[in-house]
């Protein structure tokens, strides 16, 4: 990708924005094609949301197995 693609150039002057997908070319080779910005967009916060739940679980099973659903209701209705 040494070299800028007809739709880079094409979208000048507009900044060209790249998500960040699995798969994509180096970021310097990204940048060199005219890339102005990568960008994770939601997946960190999913990854965050999912560990959280993952570790949450983890605990509950872990820590205090005799909770049930009745008493994590009455917990989380506070």
């Amino acid at each position: 990708m040494s070299k800028r693609c007809d739709e880079v150039a094409g979208a000048a002057p507009m900044p060209l924005n790249v998500m960040l997908v699995p798969g994509l070319p180096s970021r310097e080779a990204l940048f060199e094609a005219g890339a102005r910005r990568l960008s994770a967009g939601i997946v960190l916060s999913l990854e965050a949301y999912a560990t959280a739940g993952r570790m949450a679980a983890e605990l509950l099973e872990r820590e205090a197995p005799e909770i049930g659903y009745s008493t994590l209701n009455g917990l989380l209705d506070r």
